[in-house]
Protein backbone atom coordinates (compact mmCIF):
# COMPACT_ATOMS: atom_id res chain seq x y z
CA UNK A 1 0.00 0.00 0.00
CA UNK A 2 1.14 3.23 -0.79
CA UNK A 3 2.40 5.08 2.28
CA UNK A 4 1.94 8.84 0.97
CA UNK A 5 -0.46 10.41 2.84
CA UNK A 6 -2.89 13.74 2.31
CA UNK A 7 -1.13 17.02 4.15
CA UNK A 8 -3.03 17.61 6.65
CA UNK A 9 -3.00 13.71 8.25
CA UNK A 10 0.92 13.88 8.19
CA UNK A 11 2.04 13.76 11.89
CA UNK A 12 5.64 15.67 12.02
CA UNK A 13 7.97 15.33 14.71
CA UNK A 14 9.22 18.08 16.53
CA UNK A 15 12.74 19.10 16.61
CA UNK A 16 14.78 17.57 19.27
CA UNK A 17 15.19 19.96 22.61
CA UNK A 18 18.24 21.98 22.00
CA UNK A 19 17.91 22.45 18.79
CA UNK A 20 17.69 26.03 16.48
CA UNK A 21 15.89 26.99 14.23
CA UNK A 22 14.80 30.45 12.56
CA UNK A 23 12.19 29.87 10.40
CA UNK A 24 11.28 33.03 7.80
CA UNK A 25 9.47 33.20 4.81
CA UNK A 26 9.52 35.50 1.77
CA UNK A 27 7.73 36.26 -1.75
CA UNK A 28 9.87 34.92 -5.05
CA UNK A 29 11.07 36.69 -7.11
CA UNK A 30 10.26 34.00 -9.76
CA UNK A 31 7.33 34.05 -12.87
CA UNK A 32 4.60 32.78 -10.98
CA UNK A 33 5.51 34.15 -7.46
CA UNK A 34 4.77 31.79 -4.01
CA UNK A 35 5.10 32.00 -0.77
CA UNK A 36 8.54 30.29 0.42
CA UNK A 37 9.53 29.59 4.10
CA UNK A 38 12.99 27.97 4.92
CA UNK A 39 15.26 27.89 8.36
CA UNK A 40 17.67 30.93 7.90
CA UNK A 41 20.47 29.39 9.77
CA UNK A 42 20.56 27.03 7.06
CA UNK A 43 23.99 28.27 4.58
CA UNK A 44 22.24 27.34 1.28
CA UNK A 45 19.31 29.53 2.29
CA UNK A 46 21.50 32.92 2.54
CA UNK A 47 21.44 33.68 -0.96
CA UNK A 48 17.66 33.17 -0.55
CA UNK A 49 17.00 35.66 1.84
CA UNK A 50 19.19 38.71 -0.54
CA UNK A 51 17.55 37.65 -3.97
CA UNK A 52 14.28 35.72 -3.33
CA UNK A 53 15.05 32.87 -5.60
CA UNK A 54 17.16 29.50 -5.29
CA UNK A 55 19.61 28.50 -7.96
CA UNK A 56 18.52 31.51 -10.67
CA UNK A 57 19.71 29.01 -13.40
CA UNK A 58 18.17 25.56 -12.36
CA UNK A 59 14.73 27.35 -11.25
CA UNK A 60 14.59 29.41 -15.10
CA UNK A 61 15.50 25.84 -16.88
CA UNK A 62 12.67 24.00 -14.59
CA UNK A 63 10.26 27.02 -15.65
CA UNK A 64 11.08 26.21 -19.48
CA UNK A 65 10.54 22.97 -19.09
CA UNK A 66 7.80 22.41 -17.01
CA UNK A 67 5.53 25.14 -17.21
CA UNK A 68 3.93 24.10 -20.61
CA UNK A 69 2.97 20.80 -18.50
CA UNK A 70 2.43 21.69 -15.15
CA UNK A 71 -0.33 24.35 -16.90
CA UNK A 72 -2.05 20.54 -18.33
CA UNK A 73 -2.15 19.77 -15.05
CA UNK A 74 0.73 16.81 -14.90
CA UNK A 75 2.65 15.44 -12.18
CA UNK A 76 5.87 16.31 -10.66
CA UNK A 77 7.80 13.50 -8.63
CA UNK A 78 10.47 15.61 -6.44
CA UNK A 79 12.82 13.00 -4.30
CA UNK A 80 14.66 15.05 -1.87
CA UNK A 81 12.84 17.79 -1.55
CA UNK A 82 14.29 19.53 1.35
CA UNK A 83 12.47 23.23 2.10
CA UNK A 84 10.35 22.46 -1.13
CA UNK A 85 11.89 24.78 -3.24
CA UNK A 86 10.94 22.97 -6.74
CA UNK A 87 7.83 20.99 -4.98
CA UNK A 88 6.01 24.38 -4.27
CA UNK A 89 7.23 26.42 -7.72
CA UNK A 90 6.00 23.12 -9.74
CA UNK A 91 2.80 23.72 -7.33
CA UNK A 92 2.52 27.51 -8.09
CA UNK A 93 2.88 26.60 -12.56
CA UNK A 94 -0.38 23.95 -11.47
CA UNK A 95 1.41 20.76 -11.10
CA UNK A 96 -0.02 17.87 -8.72
CA UNK A 97 3.27 17.10 -7.14
CA UNK A 98 4.31 13.83 -5.22
CA UNK A 99 6.89 14.33 -2.44
CA UNK A 100 9.65 12.54 -0.94
CA UNK A 101 11.35 13.69 2.06
CA UNK A 102 12.43 11.92 4.91
CA UNK A 103 13.82 14.32 7.28
CA UNK A 104 10.63 15.40 9.57
CA UNK A 105 12.18 19.06 10.30
CA UNK A 106 12.29 19.94 6.49
CA UNK A 107 8.68 18.44 5.86
CA UNK A 108 7.03 20.90 9.23
CA UNK A 109 8.62 23.79 7.16
CA UNK A 110 7.53 22.29 3.63
CA UNK A 111 4.16 22.42 5.27
CA UNK A 112 3.82 25.94 6.07
CA UNK A 113 4.67 26.72 2.33
CA UNK A 114 1.66 24.85 1.46
CA UNK A 115 -0.74 26.67 3.78
CA UNK A 116 1.01 29.59 2.74
CA UNK A 117 0.20 29.06 -0.81
CA UNK A 118 -3.82 29.16 -1.70
CA UNK A 119 -4.60 25.71 -3.39
CA UNK A 120 -1.29 23.97 -2.96
CA UNK A 121 -1.40 21.86 0.02
CA UNK A 122 -4.46 19.56 -1.92
CA UNK A 123 -2.36 18.85 -5.27
CA UNK A 124 0.35 18.16 -2.70
CA UNK A 125 1.20 14.49 -1.11
CA UNK A 126 4.43 14.12 0.95
CA UNK A 127 6.15 10.81 1.30
CA UNK A 128 8.39 10.68 4.58
CA UNK A 129 10.48 8.16 3.54
CA UNK A 130 14.17 7.88 1.95
CA UNK A 131 14.03 6.45 -2.05
CA UNK A 132 16.18 3.55 -2.86
CA UNK A 133 15.41 0.39 -4.92
CA UNK A 134 16.99 -1.40 -1.53
CA UNK A 135 14.42 -2.08 1.04
CA UNK A 136 15.41 -1.28 4.43
CA UNK A 137 15.58 1.28 7.79
CA UNK A 138 17.82 4.26 7.16
CA UNK A 139 19.65 6.60 9.83
CA UNK A 140 19.66 10.51 8.70
CA UNK A 141 22.33 12.60 10.83
CA UNK A 142 20.69 15.53 10.44
CA UNK A 143 23.22 18.37 11.70
CA UNK A 144 22.56 21.01 14.46
CA UNK A 145 23.45 24.30 13.39
CA UNK A 146 26.74 26.17 15.27
CA UNK A 147 26.01 28.66 17.47
CA UNK A 148 25.76 32.54 16.46
CA UNK A 149 29.57 33.71 15.25
CA UNK A 150 30.33 29.83 13.32
CA UNK A 151 29.54 29.94 9.97
CA UNK A 152 26.09 28.09 9.62
CA UNK A 153 26.08 24.87 8.88
CA UNK A 154 24.56 23.28 5.54
CA UNK A 155 21.30 20.78 6.48
CA UNK A 156 22.77 17.43 5.72
CA UNK A 157 18.79 16.30 4.62
CA UNK A 158 19.41 12.58 2.87
CA UNK A 159 23.30 13.50 2.69
CA UNK A 160 23.84 11.03 5.76
CA UNK A 161 22.22 8.32 5.08
CA UNK A 162 23.77 5.35 6.77
CA UNK A 163 22.62 1.64 5.32
CA UNK A 164 23.92 -0.52 2.84
CA UNK A 165 26.04 1.96 0.92
CA UNK A 166 27.62 4.29 3.64
CA UNK A 167 27.66 7.68 3.60
CA UNK A 168 28.25 8.71 -0.01
CA UNK A 169 29.53 12.02 -0.05
CA UNK A 170 32.09 11.47 2.54
CA UNK A 171 31.28 14.20 5.35
CA UNK A 172 32.27 13.54 8.98
CA UNK A 173 29.01 13.39 10.55
CA UNK A 174 31.13 12.83 14.10
CA UNK A 175 32.91 15.75 13.58
CA UNK A 176 29.51 18.25 14.09
CA UNK A 177 26.55 18.04 16.44
CA UNK A 178 23.96 16.25 14.80
CA UNK A 179 20.57 14.30 16.10
CA UNK A 180 19.72 11.24 13.80
CA UNK A 181 16.55 10.29 12.76
CA UNK A 182 15.17 6.81 10.79
CA UNK A 183 13.14 6.04 7.36
CA UNK A 184 11.76 3.23 6.12
CA UNK A 185 13.08 2.85 1.98
CA UNK A 186 10.30 2.83 -0.26
CA UNK A 187 10.08 2.47 -4.52
CA UNK A 188 8.68 5.03 -6.78
CA UNK A 189 6.93 2.42 -8.80
CA UNK A 190 5.14 0.70 -5.61
CA UNK A 191 4.37 4.03 -3.88
CA UNK A 192 2.88 6.11 -6.74
CA UNK A 193 1.90 3.18 -8.29
CA UNK A 194 -2.07 3.66 -8.03
CA UNK A 195 -2.11 7.10 -7.31
CA UNK A 196 -0.59 8.90 -10.62
CA UNK A 197 -3.36 9.34 -12.76
CA UNK A 198 -2.99 7.42 -16.23
CA UNK A 199 -3.60 10.43 -18.38
CA UNK A 200 -1.46 12.85 -16.37
CA UNK A 201 2.29 13.22 -17.98
CA UNK A 202 5.32 13.44 -15.62
CA UNK A 203 6.18 16.76 -16.11
CA UNK A 204 9.61 16.50 -13.98
CA UNK A 205 11.08 13.64 -12.03
CA UNK A 206 13.77 14.92 -9.49
CA UNK A 207 16.40 13.19 -7.68
CA UNK A 208 18.80 15.13 -5.29
CA UNK A 209 19.46 12.45 -2.44
CA UNK A 210 22.93 13.26 -2.23
CA UNK A 211 24.39 10.85 -3.52
CA UNK A 212 22.27 7.95 -4.27
CA UNK A 213 20.84 8.82 -7.15
CA UNK A 214 21.27 5.80 -9.31
CA UNK A 215 19.48 3.77 -6.38
CA UNK A 216 16.53 6.65 -6.14
CA UNK A 217 16.08 6.42 -10.06
CA UNK A 218 16.50 2.43 -10.60
CA UNK A 219 13.31 2.58 -8.11
CA UNK A 220 11.41 4.03 -10.86
CA UNK A 221 12.25 1.58 -13.92
CA UNK A 222 8.87 1.09 -14.70
CA UNK A 223 8.05 4.83 -14.56
CA UNK A 224 10.65 5.39 -16.65
CA UNK A 225 9.43 2.57 -19.55
CA UNK A 226 5.47 2.92 -18.87
CA UNK A 227 5.32 6.74 -18.84
CA UNK A 228 5.56 9.82 -20.27
CA UNK A 229 8.29 11.22 -18.13
CA UNK A 230 8.92 14.59 -20.10
CA UNK A 231 12.58 15.48 -17.88
CA UNK A 232 14.68 14.37 -15.29
CA UNK A 233 16.83 16.57 -12.98
CA UNK A 234 19.29 14.65 -10.43
CA UNK A 235 22.44 15.88 -8.82
CA UNK A 236 25.45 13.45 -9.40
CA UNK A 237 28.09 13.14 -7.21
CA UNK A 238 31.72 11.94 -7.43
CA UNK A 239 34.33 11.63 -5.02
CA UNK A 240 37.87 12.73 -5.09
CA UNK A 241 39.04 9.21 -4.42
CA UNK A 242 37.30 7.99 -7.37
CA UNK A 243 39.47 9.80 -9.75
CA UNK A 244 42.77 7.88 -8.33
CA UNK A 245 40.59 4.82 -9.60
CA UNK A 246 40.14 5.80 -12.46
CA UNK A 247 43.87 6.38 -13.38
CA UNK A 248 44.86 3.41 -12.03
CA UNK A 249 42.24 1.81 -14.36
CA UNK A 250 44.22 3.08 -17.30
CA UNK A 251 41.86 5.96 -18.50
CA UNK A 252 38.47 7.30 -18.47
CA UNK A 253 36.92 4.68 -21.30
CA UNK A 254 37.90 1.91 -18.54
CA UNK A 255 35.49 0.52 -16.35
CA UNK A 256 36.90 1.26 -12.64
CA UNK A 257 37.04 -0.12 -9.02
CA UNK A 258 34.85 3.12 -7.80
CA UNK A 259 31.85 1.37 -7.30
CA UNK A 260 28.99 4.28 -7.01
CA UNK A 261 31.03 5.92 -9.91
CA UNK A 262 30.31 2.96 -11.69
CA UNK A 263 26.57 3.31 -10.75
CA UNK A 264 26.41 6.67 -11.73
CA UNK A 265 27.85 6.01 -15.36
CA UNK A 266 25.17 3.27 -15.64
CA UNK A 267 22.45 5.40 -14.82
CA UNK A 268 23.34 8.07 -17.34
CA UNK A 269 23.75 5.60 -19.72
CA UNK A 270 20.79 4.21 -18.65
CA UNK A 271 18.83 7.47 -19.55
CA UNK A 272 20.34 8.17 -22.56
CA UNK A 273 19.23 4.36 -23.93
CA UNK A 274 15.56 5.84 -23.04
CA UNK A 275 16.35 8.62 -25.28
CA UNK A 276 17.03 11.68 -23.04
CA UNK A 277 19.27 14.45 -23.53
CA UNK A 278 21.74 15.68 -20.81
CA UNK A 279 23.02 19.05 -19.69
CA UNK A 280 25.41 20.10 -16.91
CA UNK A 281 24.48 23.16 -14.51
CA UNK A 282 27.34 23.12 -12.64
CA UNK A 283 28.27 25.03 -9.58
CA UNK A 284 29.59 27.70 -11.84
CA UNK A 285 26.72 28.83 -13.40
CA UNK A 286 23.88 27.24 -10.87
CA UNK A 287 23.47 30.30 -8.48
CA UNK A 288 24.50 33.25 -11.58
CA UNK A 289 21.75 35.14 -13.39
CA UNK A 290 20.47 36.43 -10.50
CA UNK A 291 19.29 39.39 -12.77
CA UNK A 292 16.65 38.29 -13.83
CA UNK A 293 13.31 39.69 -15.62
CA UNK A 294 10.53 40.92 -13.12
CA UNK A 295 7.94 38.44 -12.18
CA UNK A 296 5.74 37.18 -14.56
CA UNK A 297 8.18 37.49 -17.58
CA UNK A 298 9.65 34.39 -17.88
CA UNK A 299 7.85 33.12 -20.94
CA UNK A 300 10.27 34.03 -23.40
CA UNK A 301 14.26 33.35 -21.35
CA UNK A 302 15.05 30.54 -23.12
CA UNK A 303 18.05 28.44 -20.73
CA UNK A 304 17.88 25.04 -21.73
CA UNK A 305 19.89 25.68 -25.28
CA UNK A 306 22.91 27.27 -23.87
CA UNK A 307 23.16 24.70 -21.27
CA UNK A 308 26.58 22.69 -22.14
CA UNK A 309 25.78 18.90 -22.76
CA UNK A 310 27.47 16.47 -20.60
CA UNK A 311 28.25 14.28 -24.10
CA UNK A 312 29.51 16.56 -26.83
CA UNK A 313 27.00 17.75 -29.78
CA UNK A 314 27.26 15.41 -32.84
CA UNK A 315 29.25 12.45 -30.95
CA UNK A 316 27.58 9.15 -29.95
CA UNK A 317 26.01 8.86 -26.54
CA UNK A 318 27.82 5.16 -26.20
CA UNK A 319 29.39 4.12 -22.93
CA UNK A 320 32.87 5.11 -23.35
CA UNK A 321 31.88 8.51 -24.37
CA UNK A 322 29.83 8.36 -21.18
CA UNK A 323 32.36 7.33 -18.94
CA UNK A 324 34.51 9.88 -19.97
CA UNK A 325 31.97 12.66 -19.74
CA UNK A 326 31.55 11.33 -16.56
CA UNK A 327 35.01 11.64 -15.63
CA UNK A 328 36.19 14.99 -17.38
CA UNK A 329 33.28 17.14 -15.43
CA UNK A 330 35.35 19.54 -13.79
CA UNK A 331 32.78 21.21 -12.12
CA UNK A 332 32.32 19.30 -9.11
CA UNK A 333 33.25 21.84 -6.56
CA UNK A 334 31.21 20.37 -3.71
CA UNK A 335 32.01 16.72 -4.93
CA UNK A 336 28.65 17.31 -6.39
CA UNK A 337 27.09 19.13 -10.10
CA UNK A 338 23.16 19.06 -11.22
CA UNK A 339 21.67 17.54 -14.69
CA UNK A 340 19.01 18.14 -16.50
CA UNK A 341 17.45 16.33 -19.24
CA UNK A 342 14.77 16.39 -21.38
CA UNK A 343 13.56 13.42 -23.55
CA UNK A 344 14.50 13.22 -27.77
CA UNK A 345 11.14 13.72 -29.14
CA UNK A 346 8.90 12.60 -25.61
CA UNK A 347 9.51 8.97 -24.43
CA UNK A 348 10.21 5.32 -26.73
CA UNK A 349 7.79 3.22 -27.45
CA UNK A 350 4.25 4.65 -25.86
CA UNK A 351 2.06 1.22 -26.06
CA UNK A 352 -0.94 3.51 -26.91
CA UNK A 353 0.48 4.25 -30.46
CA UNK A 354 -0.69 1.97 -32.99
CA UNK A 355 1.32 1.38 -35.77
CA UNK A 356 -0.17 3.57 -38.10
CA UNK A 357 0.21 6.63 -36.36
CA UNK A 358 3.80 5.84 -36.03
CA UNK A 359 4.00 5.87 -39.35
CA UNK A 360 2.70 9.83 -38.63
CA UNK A 361 4.99 10.15 -35.77
CA UNK A 362 7.69 9.76 -38.11
CA UNK A 363 5.64 11.79 -41.20
CA UNK A 364 5.98 14.92 -38.46
CA UNK A 365 9.55 14.08 -37.51
CA UNK A 366 10.88 14.18 -40.55
CA UNK A 367 9.81 17.73 -40.89
CA UNK A 368 11.19 18.82 -37.69
CA UNK A 369 14.72 20.09 -37.41
CA UNK A 370 16.38 21.79 -34.46
CA UNK A 371 19.83 22.82 -34.06
CA UNK A 372 20.74 21.12 -37.51
CA UNK A 373 19.49 17.78 -36.64
CA UNK A 374 16.34 15.80 -36.81
CA UNK A 375 13.85 15.99 -34.14
CA UNK A 376 13.62 12.47 -33.60
CA UNK A 377 10.04 11.34 -32.41
CA UNK A 378 9.89 8.01 -30.78
CA UNK A 379 6.88 8.20 -29.10
CA UNK A 380 4.17 10.90 -27.91
CA UNK A 381 2.87 11.71 -24.85
CA UNK A 382 -1.35 11.36 -23.80
CA UNK A 383 -2.36 14.58 -26.10
CA UNK A 384 -0.05 13.81 -29.03
CA UNK A 385 -1.23 9.92 -29.19
CA UNK A 386 -4.38 10.93 -28.54
CA UNK A 387 -4.59 13.04 -32.07
CA UNK A 388 -2.58 10.51 -33.76
CA UNK A 389 -4.35 7.87 -32.69
CA UNK A 390 -7.83 9.38 -34.53
CA UNK A 391 -6.07 10.58 -37.36
CA UNK A 392 -4.46 7.27 -37.87
CA UNK A 393 -8.33 5.43 -37.93
CA UNK A 394 -8.94 8.09 -40.74
CA UNK A 395 -8.13 7.59 -44.39
CA UNK A 396 -5.47 9.49 -45.70
CA UNK A 397 -3.46 9.59 -48.89
CA UNK A 398 0.10 10.06 -48.76
CA UNK A 399 -0.55 13.61 -50.64
CA UNK A 400 -3.59 14.74 -48.41
CA UNK A 401 -3.11 17.47 -45.54
CA UNK A 402 -2.71 16.33 -42.27
CA UNK A 403 -6.60 15.73 -41.16
CA UNK A 404 -7.42 18.32 -38.02
CA UNK A 405 -6.20 15.49 -35.29
CA UNK A 406 -2.57 15.47 -36.82
CA UNK A 407 -2.51 19.63 -36.71
CA UNK A 408 -3.80 19.34 -33.30
CA UNK A 409 -0.47 16.96 -32.66
CA UNK A 410 2.17 19.08 -34.89
CA UNK A 411 1.76 22.13 -32.22
CA UNK A 412 2.29 19.30 -29.10
CA UNK A 413 5.77 18.20 -31.31
CA UNK A 414 6.91 21.78 -31.97
CA UNK A 415 6.49 22.65 -28.20
CA UNK A 416 8.95 19.58 -27.49
CA UNK A 417 11.25 20.96 -30.22
CA UNK A 418 11.63 24.40 -29.10
CA UNK A 419 13.16 23.11 -25.81
CA UNK A 420 15.51 21.13 -27.26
Amino acid sequence: MPTGQPLEAIAVTALPAGVPRSIKVLRTQTDPQFYFAFDELDDDMTRMARHLIVEPTLTRTWHELTSECCRRHGTVIDVGANYGWYALYSLALGCHVSIFEPVPAFIEILRIGLLLNNGFAERATIYRNVVSSSPGEYTLPVPIPRPIGFPYLKKLGMTGMVGEHGVIKGYDVQRFRHYNVTARSVRIDDELRVSLSATRDVCMLKLDVEGYEPQALASARRLLSERCVLSVQLEMTRREADLARMAAAGGCSHRTQAAQSERNIAMLSDLYEMGYTLRVIGNAIIDSNYSLPAARRWKHLHTWRGLPRLVASGAPAHLPAIRCAYWQVLDFKSISTNLVSMTEGIRKEMRRVSSSSKALVATIASHVVHDGEPLLLTGVCVEGAEALDAAATAPMSSRALPSSAVRRAMPFAARIAAAL
